[in-house]
């Protein structure tokens, strides 16, 4: 349903807003220390989560690209 109101909202087909809404809950759960990917990352290095936190070029990288690939799309517009 949250996909479909978004998607209706801001004139997009529903498949491409149920993909960007999971891709960035994603990157946002690998960000905080208490999402799944660091608490296992962490509990199989046997480090503190929070000591992994600079090292996640992944999720800001996935962000980045997110981003540009939805202002390029909507550039035409």
């Amino acid at each position: 349903d949250i996909a479909r109101c978004v998607a209706e909202r801001f004139g997009i087909p529903a498949p491409r807003a149920a993909s960007l809404l999971d891709t960035f809950s994603c990157i946002v759960q690998g960000i905080l220390p208490y999402g799944a990917q660091l608490l296992m990352g962490a509990s199989l290095a046997g480090i503190a989560t929070l000591d992994i936190i600079p090292y996640l070029f992944y999720n800001y990288v996935l962000a980045l690209a997110c981003m540009i690939v939805i202002f390029l799309c909507n550039r035409g517009k």
